[in-house]
């Protein structure tokens, strides 16, 4: 949970040097935590909410995720990365599992119409967005778990 959490010195952002606490009403005159909306929170109450919002991105995506088409074949014999030179160049392509995972990521699933919308300053808005990635990923894992045995789920 603390990797959502980005303390902010409050005299960065309120000249009086404090501010109340979004959640409980607290005076912060330190630092406080904002979620991306312009709500200002003392660190126990953005834990409270960013549980919550873990939870909530957590169904969400269990609920909605969904491999959209038949995922193509990898054929490992074909698999190629570009040398550090060619990538300096501009040649990114490349044919490998985690560029495959890419791939299907996005033609496959319905990974970008779920992420669309997504507010990107919002912390609710990352932290949907990662439990929907992180379901993805699952789901391809599953269905191709020859090619994508490298891959972690984060629990799903």
């Amino acid at each position: 949970m603390s990797e959502w959490l980005d303390p902010i010195p409050v005299e960065d952002v309120f000249e009086d040097g404090w501010v109340d606490c979004d959640g409980c009403d607290t005076r912060l005159t330190d630092e406080l935590y904002s979620d991306g909306w312009g709500g200002c929170f003392c660190r126990p109450c953005l834990e409270a909410l960013v549980e919550e919002w873990e939870a909530e991105a957590r169904r969400y995506a269990a609920e909605n995720c969904r491999i959209t088409q038949e995922l193509p074949e990898y054929d490992p014999d074909q698999e190629y990365r570009p040398t550090p030179e060619e990538y300096r160049a501009g040649m990114r392509d490349a044919y490998t599992p985690n560029a495959f995972m890419a791939q299907c990521r996005h033609e496959c699933t319905n990974y970008d119409a779920l992420i669309r919308n997504l507010y990107p300053r919002s912390l609710s808005a990352r932290i949907a967005y990662q439990a929907i990635r992180d379901r993805i990923t699952a789901l391809l894992i599953d269905a191709k778990p020859d090619v994508f045995h490298e891959f972690d789920a984060d629990g799903w």
